[in-house]
């Protein structure tokens, strides 16, 4: 649990080597509600979360100025902290489904989303209605619809059709 903390508390830096398979292997990260990174990140996919020996799952926050890095070492992906082997970590595979469409073509991984290794996650509308009047809470980072929209990562306003 410490460990956990501390890599949500101060997030992973990646090397670029780790990322070979994210995306198609295994499961990328899409933001459907909320930011979580330290830093943005509009280009390239990186994994959501990663798997620690003893089953626990770490929400993966990109921070490049972390003492944490995820490197591949010994064709194995490993945690290090500054520079020290800390542990061996795996990537989450990506579920089947995310490839798929719906009837009316929008690809599924904009639609529902599996968090950490089994919650399935599906938000019905993924904005506030208050940023249109610039009424939203001072503290929030919900994804604006416009930005949403931008990055592409999900539906901003799913149906009833594509969510069945």
């Amino acid at each position: 649990m410490e460990l956990k903390a501390e890599l949500l508390v101060n997030g992973v830096t990646l090397d670029d080597s780790a990322l070979k398979g994210v995306g198609k292997k295994y499961k990328e990260q899409i933001h459907w509600l909320f930011e979580w990174d330290f830093e943005r990140h509009d280009t390239g996919k990186i994994p959501d979360d990663f798997e620690l020996p003893d089953g626990t799952i770490v929400q993966l926050r990109k921070y490049s100025k972390s003492p944490f890095a995820i490197k591949v070492n010994n064709g194995s992906l490993a945690l290090e902290h500054e520079g020290k082997f800390i542990t061996e970590v795996k990537w989450l595979p990506r579920p089947e489904y995310y490839s798929n469409k719906t009837d009316d073509g929008t690809s599924m991984s904009r639609v529902a989303q599996i968090r950490g290794a089994d919650c399935l996650s599906i938000c019905y509308m993924n904005y506030c209605g208050y940023f249109k009047t610039d009424d939203q809470c001072r503290f929030c980072n919900i994804i604006v619809p416009t930005k949403m929209e931008k990055k592409g990562d999900v539906v901003s306003h799913k149906y009833v059709e594509q969510i069945g």
